[in-house]
């Protein structure tokens, strides 16, 4: 019995002290480079009044994509997003997509959010009255695999086996 508790306490102590991110890496590889993708998430834990925040490689182009799950976005009411930056604050106009629970961020506008979370600063964007802090935890290495070109499953395998 001692001998069990001891394995179990190991066990806790091993997979609570191992780091947890929020940001996820999947790769579709099609056999035909043309149509690879890979894609970088940052998924919030309140899937009702959070977004989320994509960032989508294909033929070496970056795009980002911010959406909501539990609730669409208002074209009166967020048709603009309040980017909060360490050294500013960016307000930018916004073209929801159909269905109102998307939105892609202007090209200047993932470079700038991807170079500071690279940073190591946190991003706030708010939209309406949501606002969701993306934190740069563990994101250079990511950002870096999405980038890299390699969609090797192995590669982007992120987290502890069942």
């Amino acid at each position: 019995m001692k001998r069990c508790n001891k394995f179990l306490f190991l066990a806790v102590f091993f997979f609570s002290c191992s780091p947890q991110s929020n940001w996820q890496l999947t790769s579709i590889t099609t056999g035909q480079k043309d149509f690879d993708s890979t894609r970088l998430s940052y998924s919030t834990e309140d899937r009702l009044a959070g977004m989320n925040l994509d960032f989508f490689c294909a033929n070496g182009l970056v795009t980002a994509y911010l959406s909501t799950s539990g609730r669409r976005f208002s074209m009166e009411n967020d048709a603009k997003a309040l980017i909060h930056f360490k050294s500013e604050t960016v307000e930018i106009p916004l073209t929801i997509h159909e269905g109102r629970m998307r939105v892609r961020l202007p090209d200047e506008l993932t470079a700038k959010t991807t170079a500071a979370l690279q940073d190591g600063e946190a991003v706030t964007i708010m939209i309406g009255s949501t606002a969701q802090t993306f934190q740069p935890d563990q994101f250079s290495i990511f950002f870096n695999k999405l980038t890299s070109g390699s969609n090797n499953f192995f590669d982007s395998f992120q987290g502890t086996l069942p």
